[in-house]
């Protein structure tokens, strides 16, 4: 049997310490044969390995090219693969177990090492090394098996993780629905309920807020219950036909109660569902209650406002009327003696279209077709004035009290507005007090506690009050408190808008059961106060000179005005047609001292005819007459290009003087 042969590679700095190392080796393991080679540098060991196989390295750490265990680390990195003892000049405990960890077999300390103990060493050293390749290869080998077993179970995972995915995104999309649906139903503004056999199954949050009731309070009661009873037995006959499969059409909206007793309309769509598998119906409410009260309102306020055009248009004949027989009275009064018992008749007939005029303008008043003409008055004055009218608006039981302060500053304002301003605050306070009460009307000079100067108007009641809430609406329109069909909620929002309109403010107190306190703060105007005009059988004649071009549409009234100004020494020329009075302006030889023109007339816009007035005759004074303001046009703007704006019925007397006034001054 031949010997074992073992390739040694010694790489000592000093050749002499093992030159003996052949012969202590030779015959040292019987079977065994060792060849030895030996290098002095480092660099000639890696040299050495890179073209040789060697079974063990004797590597010393104190090479020319390589100390310590810098040199081991060297070594391990170049192309050698195989075991390694260190031989060392020290016996260092923590050097040779770093030698060990860096990847050295076996430590040994030169002068220590004896036959035996070389031998061991390096059969140790070559044996470990092949254990370690071996459980390397088997590690390597399991690593393998690992990895393939990891890429099994990753594989698998993978497949489950798809499943998983897949599951929790079903999962996921069927939560979303759901979460999609809830909100959806949570969130609708309609009322949502599922009900089977009559009883509530299901409602959502509006549908809680539509009764007024939490939903827990809801589920399980029969939804009659909240039917109006005038409603009721319709609704029940419509569920009662369609449960037995019978072809009905239910009605599209009814009444709901809520809990506190208050009535709601809502429309209604209801689709036949399975719930818990039984037939149901699924059921949207619409509440359009707002809209439904916004409709009735504007109907009443479109009835008002057909009202009032047809006050107005009665006023505006009736004016006519009124201006015809003042003005022949008047004339007829000239006539006779201040002694014949005519002229006690004919004074009659004045008070009495006096009386008739007042009537017509609260019509146009009420009509909001009065002409806005503001002048400068003494609030004591138009309140006296208007206490006659609201006497007999006032009930028997309201005890009607003026307490005006002894000479307020005058303010700017149209006393027909102001009159309607205390018309609407005493109907308002009359309201408030059924069984009777005081309606205390005071004037006063100073706001305290606000700068500027002003006029105070109070009007106070001791009627049942108002909240605060309701304090706070009742100037916005529509907004009423009183049973439907009794108030159209625009009374004071005129009366809020008419106050600012003058620049006035208006403040409101009131307590339920005590009353209520309405201040009007007006501007004081440091003017002297507008001159009334005179009127009656007792007023001076006019002597007038020039020709006046009157125009107006009415033959009783032209003829009337005609005779009055031509007795009185005017040249008079009418036009009762559009093209009459426009060809009258742009033709007529001579001069036109002033046009009395009556506002309204068919076919002709009074924009029209001022421009051509303005533009053919500049000089010729404009005097605008009439009972009626309604036209499309704006005729507050028009009239503030006139020289002056009349209101029919006005007394010849009147009228004479105001056409002197203006054409005197030209």
């Amino acid at each position: 049997m031949s010997d074992v042969e073992i390739r040694i590679l010694l790489i000592e700095g000093r050749a002499g310490e093992f030159k003996l190392l052949p012969g202590m080796l030779s015959g040292a393991a019987p079977g065994t044969r060792f060849m030895l080679e030996t290098v002095s540098t480092l660099k000639e060991g890696m040299e050495r390995t890179e073209s040789k196989r060697f079974d063990v390295v004797l590597l010393d750490l104190n090479l020319p090219d390589g100390e310590g265990l810098e040199a081991l680390r060297r070594f391990r990195d170049s192309v050698y693969d195989g075991p390694v003892i260190i031989l060392s000049a020290s016996n260092e405990e923590h050097l040779g177990v770093e030698a060990v960890r860096l990847g050295a077999q076996d430590y040994l300390v030169k002068g220590q090492v004896t036959v035996p103990l070389l031998t061991r060493s390096i059969f140790y050293a070559i044996e470990r090394w092949r254990v370690e390749e071996e459980l390397k290869r088997y590690r390597e080998r399991l690593e393998e098996m690992v990895e393939q077993r990891t890429l099994e179970l990753q594989t698998a995972n993978r497949r489950l993780s798809v499943e998983i995915a897949e599951r929790e995104r079903a999962q996921g999309e069927l939560a979303a629905s759901e979460e999609k649906y809830r909100l959806l139903v949570d969130h609708a503004h309609e009322a949502i309920t599922v009900e089977a056999d009559t009883v509530i199954k299901f409602v959502n949050p509006a549908a809680s807020e539509l009764t007024g009731l939490p939903p827990e309070r809801l589920g399980g009661r029969r939804f009659e219950e909240f039917l109006h009873p005038d409603d009721r037995d319709e609704i029940l006959e419509v569920y009662r036909r369609r449960h037995l499969g019978e072809p009905v059409v239910a009605p599209k909206s009814f009444r709901v109660l809520r809990a506190n007793g208050q009535t709601r309309w809502v429309e209604l769509n209801t689709v036949e569902i399975k719930w818990e598998g039984r037939p149901a119906s699924l059921n949207f409410l619409r509440d359009f209650t707002d809209q439904k009260m916004l409709e009735e309102q504007i109907v009443q306020a479109q009835k008002m406002d057909a009202i009032g055009r047809l006050a107005g248009g009665i006023a505006h004949d009736f004016n006519n009327l009124l201006m015809v027989i003042s003005g022949y009275s008047e004339i007829v009064r000239g006539a006779v003696a201040p002694n014949d018992v005519t002229a006690g008749a004919l004074d009659q007939i004045r008070k009495a279209v006096d009386r008739a005029a007042t009537l017509t303008s609260q019509l146009l008043s009420f009509s909001r077709k009065q002409p806005i003409k503001p002048e400068v008055v003494d609030l004591n004055d138009v309140i006296r004035g208007a206490a006659r009218m609201l006497q007999p608006l006032l009930r028997r039981e309201v005890q009607l009290v003026l307490a005006l302060s002894g000479g307020p500053k005058p303010i700017v304002a149209d006393p027909a507005q102001i009159e309607q301003v205390l018309i609407n605050l005493a109907a308002n306070s009359r309201d408030a007090m059924p069984g009777g009460g005081d309606l205390r009307i005071s004037t006063r000079d100073g706001a305290s506690g606000r700068p500027g100067d002003w006029v105070v108007l109070a009007i106070e009641d001791t009627g049942t009050g108002m909240s605060k809430e309701t304090v706070s609406h009742i100037f916005e329109p529509f907004f009423t408190t009183k049973k439907r069909g009794q108030g159209t909620g625009l009374g004071l929002a005129t009366v809020y808008g008419i106050v600012r309109q003058f620049g006035g403010e208006i403040l409101v107190e009131s307590t339920p059961g005590a009353g209520t306190i309405f201040t009007i703060l007006f501007p004081a105007s440091a003017m002297p106060l507008t001159e009334p005009m005179m009127s009656g059988p007792g007023a001076p004649s006019q002597i007038g000179r020039g020709r006046i071009l009157l125009v107006d549409d009415e033959p009783e009234v032209l003829n009337v005005l005609r005779r009055i100004l031509e007795d009185a020494g005017y040249d008079v020329t009418t036009a009762s047609r559009r093209e009459e009075a426009l060809s009258v302006v742009s033709t007529i030889e001579g001069s036109i001292r002033a046009a009395l023109v009556d506002v309204v007339m068919p076919g002709m816009k009074i924009g029209e005819f001022v421009a051509a007035l303005r533009r053919e005759r500049p000089a010729t004074r404009l005097i605008l007459i009439s009972g009626y303001s309604g036209s499309t046009e704006d005729v507050s703007e028009i009239a503030k290009r006139a020289d002056l704006f009349l209101r029919k019925p006005i007394e010849g007397g009147a009228l004479l003087r105001e056409i002197g006034r203006v054409v005197g001054a030209s």
